[in-house]
């Protein structure tokens, strides 16, 4: 036994499990020592666990500290013993028998240690199992993320080159360019359709001749094509 490892014998051991089972449940309640010592001979008797001996008495240390509280945490819970023995190895830490060790004065059975030895051997490949699954699992979301990410970029357009964008502009200019001379020669047409007192404007100071407005012209056809332009512009 290691000497600096703290021990108990079963008076001072029973009052430590509650201590211990009120700190990690936050619940008050004691536990008689003579059940506690009941529960390790069962877990002797069965060949679940073994208690350490000194000067043949028995006393207890941390392991047997976190066996006495789990199994008082499932009784609280309202699990039978035999149930909770089956499945402790799962969860605590248990100490196997010595060689040569008795079980409540008799040998431990091979069969009975046997069967503690597969208890933790199913536990770690229990655990094996479950962290290979869960890294199965992580790898199958990441390659089918990336998929997904690469299905998306593929269903994109390809960024345009900086020779498509300059033949972009080049064609938007030419069709604002053939809009506003389309609309420069409607605007002409409107304004022929004018009577000739509104084209034109009287000249010369003594024969008086009618004569083009071409200012006037100018004006409208300016205002026109702004309209317009200011219409097409609201309807995009």
């Amino acid at each position: 036994m290691d000497e600096n490892t703290q021990f108990w014998q079963i008076t001072e051991f029973s009052h430590e499990v509650s201590r211990k089972f009120k700190e990690v449940s936050g619940i008050e309640e004691t536990i008689h020592f003579n059940t506690v010592d009941k529960w390790f001979k069962d877990l002797e008797r069965k060949g679940i666990h073994y208690v350490q001996r000194a000067a043949d008495k028995k006393v207890y240390d941390e392991i047997d500290l976190n066996v006495a509280v789990y199994i008082m945490k499932m009784r609280k819970e309202k699990w039978q013993l035999d149930a909770i023995m089956g499945i402790l190895s799962k969860y605590v830490d248990l100490r196997a028998f010595p060689e040569g060790a008795e079980m409540d004065n008799q040998l431990v059975t091979s069969e009975a240690q046997l069967m503690v030895e597969m208890q933790r051997n199913f536990k770690k490949l229990e655990e094996s199992l479950l962290e290979r699954f869960k890294q199965q699992v992580e790898e199958q979301v990441k390659l089918r993320t990336q998929d997904i990410e690469t299905n998306l970029l593929n269903k994109l357009p390809a960024p345009k080159t900086e020779e498509q964008l300059r033949a972009n502009r080049t064609d938007q200019m030419i069709s604002a360019t053939r809009f506003r001379l389309k609309l420069e020669e409607d605007a002409i047409t409107e304004w022929n359709k004018k009577s000739e007192e509104e084209r034109t404007k009287k000249v010369g100071l003594f024969f008086k001749r009618a004569e083009e407005d071409l200012v006037k012209r100018d004006q409208f056809i300016r205002s026109y094509v702004l309209k317009n332009i200011e219409e097409e512009s609201s309807n995009l």
